[in-house]
């Protein structure tokens, strides 16, 4: 599952980031130049700059990975939690993040982990899976 991959215009102003995080995605803000670029920062300091809205999200969603993989382990349910959650909207079949949500969570967790893993699947089948050959 690849969230974000819609497409935005390079006009518009965007800020996307994690709380607590130290890094964001933006364009046009006053962070960064208002010149229709998409803009990795981290630190305060720009780690990308691209044309590319697919781009900049591939590679905000790395450091979310990365970011979310540290705290899969907090002693703080809420971010062990949201930790999870943010690497399942990743990779639904993440087994640590698995792991987390079904001995950590409530029991609409586990049925909402699978229920999005069961749509996952099912995404990954494709449109013909269950449907005769056209003649």
């Amino acid at each position: 599952m690849n969230v974000g991959t819609a497409d935005v215009a390079p006009q518009t102003r965007y800020r996307r980031q994690l709380r607590g995080a130290d890094f964001s995605l933006e364009a046009n803000t006053e962070s960064v130049p208002r010149d229709g670029h998409f803009y990795l920062m981290q630190g305060g300091e720009i780690k990308l700059r691209s044309d590319s809205f697919s781009e900049a999200v591939d590679a905000y969603n790395g450091l979310c990975k990365s970011y979310w993989k540290e705290h899969l382990q907090s002693e703080a349910h809420e971010e062990r939690m949201a930790s999870a959650w943010g690497l399942i909207s990743l990779d639904s079949g993440h087994p640590e993040a698995i792991e987390v949500i079904r001995n950590d969570g409530t029991d609409k967790d586990v049925a909402r982990l699978e229920q999005l893993r069961r749509k996952s699947r099912f995404a990954k089948r494709g449109p013909a899976f269950g449907r005769k050959p056209k003649e």
